[in-house]
């Protein structure tokens, strides 16, 4: 487990943040780790191919926090299912908005997805995740809402059409906030 704290680029003598994580390098006790290596043309030695496992998990709460996350967010789950549950959830925002693929050239293709993708990475949802004078809240809270006066026009619109439960937890937060 490991830990740091950083100053907020907005406020940093009066607002900074804490970052925890926890590493399972052992697979939850299921898999050894050889504690050497080496690189060389020589086959002789070669032992089949393992891929080791390992899970990296953080909070913003503590390292115990971390750790928790980890159990309650991917124990059990192969990498492979990760990465298609991560898949269907994007796949579920990005779908709600449709282009003629065949008759857009795939640069525009491309970065149109590229951008709602990026627009849909904040504000983010750190309810259960806060601390300092924002922990133990009773109401929803999002982190990077500083950036409002620049897309009140055009990115909530956008998240109302494409993600309306985020955007009423994101309104809830400004009037609860």
């Amino acid at each position: 487990m490991i830990d740091g704290q950083w100053g907020s680029s907005f406020g940093p003598s009066e607002y900074h943040y804490q970052a925890f994580a926890c590493y399972d390098l052992l697979n939850g006790g299921n898999q050894n780790l050889a504690e050497y290596g080496m690189w060389t043309t020589d086959t002789s030695m070669q032992k089949p191919r393992v891929s080791p496992r390992s899970t990296v998990s953080v909070s913003f709460v503590s390292s115990e926090q971390a750790c928790t996350n980890a159990e309650s967010e991917v124990s059990g789950t192969s990498f492979e299912q990760a990465i298609a549950a991560g898949s269907a959830l994007w796949q579920e925002k990005l779908r709600k908005i449709e282009i003629d693929v065949a008759n857009t050239p795939a640069n525009v293709t491309g970065i149109f997805y590229s951008s709602l993708y990026r627009s849909l990475l904040t504000p983010n949802n750190t309810t259960d995740e806060t601390q300092g004078v924002f922990a133990d809240r009773t109401s929803f809270y999002f982190h990077s809402l500083y950036c409002s006066w620049d897309t009140f026009q055009t990115f909530y619109p956008l998240l109302s059409l494409t993600s309306l439960v985020e955007f009423a937890q994101i309104v809830e937060n400004y009037v609860d906030g």
